[in-house]
């Protein structure tokens, strides 16, 4: 795993790009799993007599949805898999692309933002996890918004915390962003 995050900041917004760096014999076996998908979708398809073609047409169409929603997608994020994500003191957008297809962006207004910080695994000496964005109802109370999806190295983490308080010095304190969150 080999993901790259970039970021950025403007002074009015912080952009994220992460990037799926999925590792070469992941990618590969990804690779062989969609040929064999597709192979054994066409000898089907070949060897079915022309007259009983119609009563193979659902069972061939559901294996072709599977093999273009379920492993072509798959594949398509690992192989050239983003996440673009831009935030403000206002609202936060993100968008996703798995190479061809990008997704619409996705705005999300906030109030009172929090951030919290999921690790899940360590890899090459470096933590990894994902960002969790909450905002908080009228009864204060915290709700989930967004949470990234590709993995982030504790180091370019640390780096987007420093942004936001940097984003958010000018208007309110930054201990308000570090709120402690349970989720239970």
């Amino acid at each position: 795993m080999k993901n790259r995050t970039n970021l950025h900041s403007d002074g009015i917004c912080i952009y994220m790009d992460s990037h799926v760096g999925a590792a070469l014999t992941g990618k590969i076996i990804l690779i062989v799993m969609n040929l064999l998908g597709w192979s054994l979708f066409l000898l089907t398809a070949i060897s079915i007599p022309g007259e009983e073609m119609g009563s193979f047409i659902i069972p061939l169409v559901i294996f072709v949805l599977v093999l273009v929603f379920g492993l072509g997608r798959y594949t398509s994020w690992n192989l050239w898999g983003s996440e673009f994500l831009r935030m403000n003191t206002k609202s936060l957008s993100y968008s996703r692309s798995y190479g061809i297809i990008q997704t619409t962006e996705k705005v999300i207004e906030i109030k009172s933002l929090a951030v919290s910080y999921e690790k899940i695994r360590f890899f090459d000496d470096v933590e990894h996890g994902r960002l969790i964005f909450f905002d908080y109802d009228d009864l204060d109370n915290p709700f989930e918004v967004f949470q990234t999806t590709i993995l982030i190295s504790k180091i370019k983490i640390d780096e987007f915390l420093d942004m936001i308080e940097n984003l958010y010095r000018p208007e309110d304190s930054f201990e308000v962003l570090k709120k402690s969150i349970s989720l239970n």
